[in-house]
């Protein structure tokens, strides 16, 4: 998106000006009595000429913004990874889901020691055949005296180092304080949410995501990979990985 804004000399506030916009295609003539914001063709910002047909000055100011095609390159000041436990805290691993059952998703980050920004944003993004749910309004008995991998996840869940967690219906979202001078362990922070299991087929599961919230540069996520969901009657094998799968001779 590109705009100019024009705007008259800040002494002759109520006379009328003229502007005169041009590109390689088009000319037009703008006419007004204060301030106006125009939006121009971003593919032909780069011709785009401006002429005061007025008797005053004009002050133009002009304002892009856009989104990079690229991904923003990993900056290593965050490790990430993701685990899917059933309600009994035993690990999923490698088999596919089966629709209606819940998952328990732990997302660990680890900081960069010399990491010294004290807000971050982690955001694990949730693949089409899962529904998160809000663990503030699921309460399920069962989660209550189980723990996964020897952690508590509802008492991690209030870290005093969590500042403000999202339940969207697309993405699990944690602001936290990850700077130095609040988190000085080598164990990583652990996160969970629950989400359910309803629709069969094979999904991409994207990776963690991790930013500092005041500083674009510092990004980070891991990598993405397969989930497959299948319905309860069916037969579940292990997903096999691309090394597992022989080669054949041409």
């Amino acid at each position: 998106m590109a705009v100019f804004m024009a705007v008259q000399s800040l002494g002759n506030g109520g006379s009328a000006w003229q502007v005169g916009i041009s590109d390689r295609n088009t000319t037009r003539n703008i006419d007004g009595k204060a301030s106006l914001v125009v939006g121009v063709n971003p593919l032909e910002l780069a011709t785009t000429r401006l002429v005061n047909h007025s008797n005053e000055k004009l002050y133009v100011m002009e304002t892009v913004a856009g989104v990079s095609r690229d991904a923003p390159t990993s900056t290593g000041d965050f490790q990430l990874d993701r685990t899917l436990y059933q309600p009994d805290g035993s690990v999923i691993g490698d088999r596919p889901l089966k629709v209606g059952e819940t998952v328990i998703v732990e997302v660990d980050v680890w900081p960069a020691h010399d990491y010294q920004t004290a807000t971050a944003m982690v955001v694990d993004r949730v693949p089409a055949g899962l529904e998160i749910e809000n663990f503030n309004l699921v309460k399920d008995s069962r989660l209550s005296d189980v723990k996964f991998a020897d952690v508590d996840a509802e008492a991690a869940m209030h870290d005093p180092n969590i500042m403000h967690v999202e339940f969207r219906d697309d993405r699990f979202a944690v602001a936290l304080r990850l700077g130095s001078i609040y988190w000085n362990s080598s164990d990583p922070v652990k996160l969970f949410y629950q989400a359910r299991v309803v629709t069969p087929g094979q999904f991409v599961m994207p990776g963690v995501h991790a930013e500092d919230m005041y500083n674009e540069n510092v990004v980070d996520d891991s990598k993405p990979s397969m989930l497959t969901i299948v319905n309860p009657n069916e037969q579940t094998k292990p997903v096999k990985s691309e090394a597992d799968t022989p080669s054949t001779a041409q």
